[in-house]
């Protein structure tokens, strides 16, 4: 009996329409594109639609729904200092934008830090002024927050292991 309702429940949550189980580049397009037509009407704009994007798929936050590491590629999200980054927490119903980090390189890397339910991701940062090096982000008080810091910080090695995300690049150019 408890085989054949985590079958069903397994099935119910791939199936179309069921979060983002079921059609996971689908939600995350509309995700992406819900994010830019608010950033175009926070500055007066129309929006002209992310085309171009690499993405990965992750655990950030340890639920059953899969999460999304977006590194945004038009010019607008990006300049000499790197690109805009954006971590999409998986939801019953798509995905929900919990961070935007600008000036962002690869690598993006997980790591084994946990802080209030949440991955620590290390960065790549430089560029436009500003040294190559990199940058934690961490969660703490409902957000991501998190800076440079040097690649022989002791809080680099409290670290763990890290995982390099390999970015999927997506050009609808």
């Amino acid at each position: 009996m408890v085989r054949t309702e985590a079958a069903i429940l397994l099935l119910a949550l791939l199936l179309p329409g069921n979060g983002v189980g079921g059609d996971w580049p689908s939600s995350l397009d509309q995700a992406l594109q819900e994010y830019e037509a608010a950033d175009a009407e926070a500055f007066g704009q129309q929006p002209d639609g992310i085309l171009h994007y690499s993405y990965a798929q992750a655990d950030l936050n340890g639920d059953p729904w899969p999460d999304a590491v977006v590194m945004l590629l038009p010019p607008g999200y990006c300049g000499t200092g790197g690109c805009t980054l954006l971590l999409l927490a998986g939801t019953e119903d798509g995905f929900k934008v919990v961070d935007r980090s600008a000036l962002v390189r690869e690598p993006i890397e997980l790591s084994d830090d946990w802080r209030d339910g949440w991955r620590t991701l290390v960065v790549g940062r430089g560029g436009g002024g500003v040294p190559n090096g990199i940058a934690l982000t961490w969660f703490a008080d409902g957000e991501y927050t998190g800076g440079l810091v040097e690649e022989d910080d002791p809080r680099v090695a409290a670290l763990g292991r890290r995982q390099v995300l390999q970015l999927i690049e997506v050009d609808r150019r």
